[in-house]
C-alpha cells in the first residue's frame, strides 16, 4: 500500500462521529457479512476438510494422545446456518467406516457467544439433525472465548472447561468478523490508526470509515505482538499491518481447553505472506458496505503466533481466500517418523481443497444454460461431487428440456439428485431450489426423494398448503393412497377458500379413485402391501407411467401383449381388461419408484392364469416376486386354488422368478406355440405343522391338471390343445442362474 492510502477519506455531508475511535474497537460494531461456510461450502470442501480430521484423529490415536472411549470435540465456531456442518459431519462418518479410528466418538459443537442465537436454536429444532442430537453426536454450546476458553454446552449445567481428548477447531470466516488492530509502517515509522465513523444520507447499511495516523512504538502493542511489530518496522516500507488480535485471544482459548493439543481449520480473506503486506494486502476499508464486506485477516501473524506447531496456509483465489491449518501437539509439531508422514497426509488433503471452486462451478453452469447437453451437466454435478449448488444453477434450464431425457438417462438422473439432496441442509432462504428439486424428482418418477423433500419442508413450516398439496400428490402416485387423503384435507379448507383449482380437482379425484376401490369385490387393500411394495386395482391413473415403461418393446414380446403406441391406446386396453369377465388387473407400485410393472390374474371358479411384467429399469430387484405373492394372497382370499401361467423357454429371466414363486412346469406343450412352456401353483403352497413343511402340490395328478387348466383356457376365451411330452422337465434349468438381460 502506498502512503496515499494511509490519508484521512472525505466526509462532505456526512455525519461523523466526534472521537475517533481504536480501530479494534470499531470492528465489534461494523456489520457483519454472512457466513462464508453458508456462502461457498460444497462436497469437496468438507470431504478435504474430513480426510484432514480424520488424519489427525488416527494419528493421536497411533500415539496414545486419545482416549476412544471418551468423546472427540470438534468446535464449529461460525456455523450459520448449519451448510458446512450438515456436509462436513456426513463426510466424516463415512471416512471413519473404514478408519483406525473408527471407534471415536465425534461429537460436533455448533458454537456461538449467545446460546439463544436464532441460528443455533434453527440449528437445535432442524429434522435433518434430529437423530444425531438423539445420539449425543450433534449439540449447540456458548462460547465466548474472551471468558477463558469455557465452553457452555446447550442442556448441560456444567461447563466444559477441559477435553481428555485433543480438539478440532473449525473456523470459517470467523476470523474476519473480529477484532483486530491496525497499525502501519511509513518509512520507518510505526504508526497506529484512530478511525472516524459515517454513514451517508441515502445509503442504508454503507460506513465511511476516515483514519487519523497517530505516532506509536512497537513496544506499545500487547506483548503478543511486540516483537513482530519491531519485526515489520524493520521489514516494510510503507504498508498497514493489522495484528489479529481477536483471533490470538482464540487461540489462548483453544489451548486452554484442549492443553494445546489441537487441530485448527480456518478458511477467511487475508494474506498468508509477508510479500503481500508489503504490497498493501492489509489494507483497511474505507467504505463498509453492510453484509458483504470482511476484514482482511493476518495469517501471517497467526502463524507467527503459533510457531512451534505445525502450520500450513495456502492462498487459493484471487481474492485473497486462504486456507489455513494448525496441528498442535502441547505447543509442537508431531516429531515421530509416523507423525511426519500424517503431516504430508493432511496437507494433500488441504491442498486438494479450493473452497470457492463450488461457487465458480455453479456461475459456469448458470452461463451455459441450454447450451449444455444433458450429459454435460451431469458430467458438471458429479464433477462438483454433487454440490446442491450446481445443481441449483442448472434446474430451471433442466426442468424445461426433461421430457427430453432418455429412459437410461432419467436412471442417472435420479441416482445423481438424491445424493445432491443427500447432502443439501433445507433452509427457509433455499425453499425454492427444494420446491424445483422435488419437481425434478417427480418428473423422473423419483417419488421417494420428492416426498422426503415435502416431508422436510412441512416439518420446517415452509408454505404448509403447498407442502399438503404436493406430498398428497406424491403419496397417491406412490402406493399410499390412503395417507394422501389425510394430507389433502388439511390443504383443502385454504384451497375452497381461495380457489385453488389445483388443490380441489385433485380431492375429487382422489376420493373418486378411493370410491371405485372400494367398490371392487375382488381388491382386498389389507393383503396389498408388502413394506414399501403395494398392489392397486390398474386404472386410469396408472396409464401415463404404463406407456412411458411399455416403451421397452421388450415388455410386449415376452408378455405376450398388444402393441400400444398412445396414451389413447393404454387408456382404451385399461378399460377393455377391465370389463373381462374374472380379470383383476393390478398395478405394481413401489413408495420409491411409484409405477414399476402389472400383475394380472384371469379367475374362472377356482382357478386363475397369472402374469406379470416389472418395467426394465426396476428388473432384477425382486419386484415381481414380491408383486406376485401379493396377487397370491388376493386370489386366495377370493377362493383360487390353482394358479396357473406360461412364459417363453428363452425368457430365462422369467423362468427364475417362477421358480422362486414355487411354480412347477407342466410336462405339455401347446400345439399353438411349442415354444411356451406351462407352470402350475397351488394358491396355498405350504402349511407348517410339527412334522415339518409339506408339500401340497406334490400330491396331485398331473392329468388332473392339465385338464384344469384346458377347462380354465376354455372360460377365459383362450382355448389351447395341449399334448404331452416326451422327456422329463428339467428342474435344474429352473434353478440357473437367468442372463442379467431377460426380463422378470
Amino acid at each position: 500500500m502506498q502512503a496515499q492510502a494511509l490519508a484521512p477519506a472525505s466526509f462532505a455531508s456526512c455525519a461523523v462521529d466526534a472521537v475517533p475511535l481504536r480501530f479494534s474497537d470499531v470492528c465489534r460494531t461494523l456489520p457483519r457479512a454472512a457466513p462464508l461456510a453458508d456462502v461457498l461450502a460444497g462436497p469437496a470442501w468438507a470431504d478435504a476438510w474430513a480426510r484432514a480430521i480424520v488424519c489427525f484423529w488416527e494419528t493421536e490415536l497411533a500415539h496414545g494422545a486419545l482416549d476412544p472411549a471418551e468423546p472427540a470435540y470438534l468446535f464449529d465456531l461460525e456455523p450459520g446456518r448449519g451448510t458446512l456442518a450438515w456436509l462436513l459431519t456426513s463426510a466424516i462418518e463415512e471416512r471413519l467406516l473404514s478408519s483406525t479410528a473408527a471407534a471415536l466418538k465425534p461429537r460436533y459443537l455448533a458454537c456461538g457467544e449467545d446460546e439463544d442465537d436464532a441460528t443455533l436454536s434453527a440449528l437445535r429444532v432442524h429434522p435433518r439433525w434430529a437423530p444425531s442430537i438423539a445420539q449425543g453426536r450433534f449439540g449447540t454450546a456458548r462460547w465466548h472465548v474472551a471468558e477463558g476458553g469455557a465452553l457452555h454446552r446447550h442442556g448441560d449445567a456444567n461447563a466444559l472447561e477441559s477435553t481428555i481428548n485433543p480438539v478440532v477447531v473449525l473456523a470459517p470466516g470467523w476470523f474476519s468478523h473480529q477484532p483486530a488492530d491496525l497499525y502501519a509502517v511509513h518509512y520507518g515509522a510505526w504508526l497506529e490508526a484512530r478511525v472516524e465513523q459515517a454513514m451517508p444520507p441515502d445509503e442504508p447499511g454503507v460506513r465511511l470509515l476516515s483514519y487519523e495516523w497517530d505516532p506509536a512504538s512497537p513496544q506499545a502493542c500487547a506483548s503478543t505482538w511486540a516483537l513482530l511489530a519491531a519485526q515489520y518496522l524493520a521489514r516494510l516500507v510503507s504498508a498497514p499491518v493489522m495484528l489479529p488480535t481477536g483471533a490470538a485471544v482464540l487461540i489462548d482459548a483453544i489451548q486452554s481447553v484442549s492443553a494445546g493439543r489441537y487441530l485448527l481449520l480456518a478458511c477467511d480473506i487475508g494474506t498468508d505472506n509477508e510479500a503481500q503486506i508489503r504490497d498493501g494486502a492489509l489494507a483497511a476499508p474505507e467504505v463498509w458496505q453492510g453484509g458483504e464486506s470482511m476484514l482482511p485477516v493476518n495469517f501471517h501473524a497467526l502463524a507467527w503466533r503459533q510457531r512451534g506447531a505445525w502450520v500450513h496456509q495456502r492462498q487459493v483465489g484471487a481474492h485473497g481466500l486462504v486456507l489455513y491449518a494448525a496441528w498442535s501437539r502441547e505447543g509442537a509439531a508431531p516429531s515421530t517418523m509416523a507423525g511426519q508422514r500424517a503431516l504430508h497426509r493432511m496437507r494433500d488433503a488441504l491442498d486438494a481443497c479450493v473452497p470457492d471452486d463450488a461457487l465458480h462451478l455453479a456461475q459456469a453452469v448458470e452461463e451455459l444454460g441450454e447450451n449444455a447437453s444433458f450429459p454435460t451437466l451431469l458430467s458438471l454435478l458429479r464433477a462438483s461431487h454433487h454440490d446442491p449448488c450446481a445443481l441449483s444453477a442448472m434446474l430451471p434450464q433442466w426442468l424445461e428440456r426433461a421430457s427430453l431425457l432418455s429412459r437410461d438417462a432419467r436412471h442417472a438422473w435420479r441416482i445423481a439428485l438424491i445424493e445432491t439432496w443427500r447432502h443439501h441442509l433445507p433452509a427457509e432462504s433455499s425453499a425454492h431450489f427444494e420446491s424445483s428439486l422435488a419437481k425434478a424428482a417427480v418428473t423422473l418418477g423419483a417419488w421417494g426423494l420428492a416426498k422426503d423433500i415435502w416431508r422436510t419442508s412441512l416439518a420446517l413450516a415452509h408454505d404448509p398448503f403447498v407442502a399438503h398439496l404436493h406430498l398428497a400428490q406424491c403419496l397417491a402416485a406412490s402406493g399410499a393412497l390412503a395417507d394422501a387423503l389425510p394430507h389433502l384435507e388439511k390443504a383443502k379448507a385454504q384451497a375452497y377458500a381461495s380457489g385453488n383449482e389445483s388443490c380441489r380437482t385433485l380431492h375429487d379425484t382422489l376420493i373418486a379413485r378411493a370410491a371405485r376401490w372400494r367398490g371392487l369385490d375382488w381388491y382386498r387393500p389389507e393383503l396389498a402391501r408388502d413394506a414399501e411394495l403395494a398392489l392397486e386395482p390398474l386404472g386410469a391413473e396408472h396409464s401415463e407411467a404404463f406407456l412411458d415403461s411399455y416403451a421397452d418393446p421388450q415388455i410386449a414380446v415376452m408378455a405376450n401383449l398388444p402393441e400400444l403406441k398412445s396414451l389413447a391406446d393404454v387408456l382404451m386396453w385399461i378399460e377393455e381388461e377391465a370389463n373381462v369377465p374374472g380379470r383383476t388387473s393390478f398395478a405394481v407400485v413401489d413408495a420409491q419408484r411409484g409405477f414399476v410393472g402389472v400383475a394380472s390374474l384371469c379367475r374362472a371358479g377356482a382357478a386363475g392364469f397369472f402374469y406379470f411384467w416389472i418395467t426394465a429399469d426396476a428388473q432384477g430387484q425382486g419386484f415381481g416376486t414380491r408383486a406376485a405373492r401379493l396377487l397370491f394372497a388376493q386370489a386366495h382370499a377370493n377362493g383360487v386354488s390353482d394358479i396357473f401361467t406360461n412364459s417363453y423357454s428363452s425368457n430365462g429371466r422369467s423362468l427364475f422368478a417362477l421358480q422362486r414363486l414355487e411354480f412347477r412346469r407342466l410336462p405339455v406343450q401347446s400345439t399353438n406355440d411349442p415354444g411356451v412352456e406351462f407352470f402350475h401353483r397351488s394358491a396355498v403352497i405350504k402349511t407348517v405343522d410339527c412334522a415339518g413343511e409339506l408339500d401340497l402340490v406334490n400330491s396331485i395328478n398331473s392329468t388332473a391338471l392339465v385338464t384344469r387348466l384346458e377347462r380354465l383356457c376354455v372360460a377365459i376365451d383362450a382355448p389351447a390343445v395341449f399334448v404331452n411330452e416326451a422327456v422329463t422337465v428339467n428342474e435344474s434349468a429352473l434353478a440357473a442362474e437367468p442372463p442379467e438381460h431377460h426380463h422378470e
